[in-house]
């Protein structure tokens, strides 16, 4: 049975872990500031905006791949885009439940209402690779492409939110069964394809170490 909780969540350990401090830069924030998105061209590719989120978006799309063969074998060029909703919704799941271990329950970060936001901001996507890590801000032309170099199909707008405003929304969902976890994620696939969905997951998987550290 899932229960909330919205006490027992600190964001501080989350913090020092992800930023390493308390006060974030909101340029390198921005850089991690989106969702899991699919490619207009490859209905189950991801795409990752700038520099920064691969570390988490490249083993989901690994787990996408290989649900896909297995799923689909040879017929894999023409999964839907619904089909690839459903490949990244479970997914999801095996990830945080890999992390929770047998037994364990998935602790699942979730905001309790949009953040606040500051207008738009361009989004670019990176070239191949990762340099950039948000503890630290990107020099200029180190990674990511200019808005003109998107690929065609990709938003060209992104809200900007605050670091403080999203951190302060966030609440804990705590699940014990892979079936709950995966069904969690396809009816609310919708907030991790949007805004800051690439950072709930991240920190969801934190969230379910430390709490198997500490069970």
């Amino acid at each position: 049975m899932a229960t909330l909780s919205s006490s027992s969540f600190s964001a501080e350990p989350v913090l020092s872990i992800v930023w390493g401090c308390q006060e974030i830069n909101q340029s390198v924030f921005d850089r991690w500031n989106q969702g899991f998105v699919f490619s207009t061209d490859e209905p189950f590719a991801l795409v990752q905006y700038e520099g920064g989120p691969c570390s988490i978006i490249a083993p989901i799309q690994a787990h996408i791949f290989k649900n896909m063969y297995k799923d689909f074998g040879d017929s894999w060029q023409k999964v839907t885009a619904g089909e690839a909703d459903e490949l990244l919704a479970v997914s999801l799941a095996e990830i945080l439940c890999r992390c929770a271990g047998e037994g364990g329950s998935a602790r699942l970060v979730v905001p309790e209402s949009d953040p606040p936001s500051e207008g738009a901001e361009d989004g670019a996507q990176d070239g191949p690779g990762c340099r950039h890590s948000p503890g630290r801000e990107a020099s200029p032309g180190e990674g990511g492409r200019s808005p003109e170099e998107r690929p065609a199909g990709l938003p060209s707008k992104r809200r900007r939110i605050e670091p403080a405003g999203f951190h302060s929304t966030l609440r804990l969902l705590e699940l014990s069964t892979e079936a709950e976890v995966a069904d969690f994620f396809r009816k609310n696939l919708p907030s991790y394809r949007a805004e800051s969905g690439v950072l709930a997951f991240l920190y969801s998987l934190i969230q379910t170490k430390v709490g198997k550290r500490r069970g």
